[in-house]
């Protein structure tokens, strides 16, 4: 791999821009236990609010990734 420095795409900077406003969130682990504790009132919300943390987690690897 050349080390020739790269300057970052727009989508990029809106990426990175994306993960410092995450970072700031209450973290996605918060939301998770948060969804386990009401998982016996509502399964489906639940089950909804993970699915949201665990893909915004994949989206925040991904542009960590790029």
């Amino acid at each position: 791999m050349d080390n020739t420095p790269r300057t970052l795409t727009p989508s990029q900077m809106k990426a990175i821009q994306r993960l410092q406003y995450l970072m700031e969130q209450p973290s996605l682990e918060d939301y998770r236990r948060r969804a386990g504790i009401f998982a016996y009132q509502d399964r489906a919300a639940a089950r909804e609010a993970r699915r949201a943390a665990s893909k915004a987690e994949r989206k925040a690897r991904m542009a960590l990734v790029r």
